[in-house]
């Protein structure tokens, strides 16, 4: 639950530093911050696929089985 929780948690981070960066792109002055923002939706997209992978590796979440390898009757 924790780590769905932290999922979560830095999926909104990314949604919140794209709503931020918005103003900034449309104004196209700052570029160094509109820089700052897109490495923080890197790290925090980086991080979510990190959390996954390991929730994922060590059985604290299990992907959906897939249709192709399902047994057909």
């Amino acid at each position: 639950m924790l780590i769905k929780l932290l999922v979560i948690g830095a999926t909104l981070l990314v949604i919140i530093s794209l709503a931020a960066s918005l103003p900034q792109f449309l104004r196209a002055r700052e570029n160094n911050k509109m820089t700052q923002l897109l490495g923080r939706r890197l790290l925090f997209s980086a991080l979510i696929l990190v959390l996954v992978i390991v929730a994922i590796a060590t059985g604290l979440i299990q992907p959906n089985p897939s249709p192709w390898l399902s047994s057909q009757q």
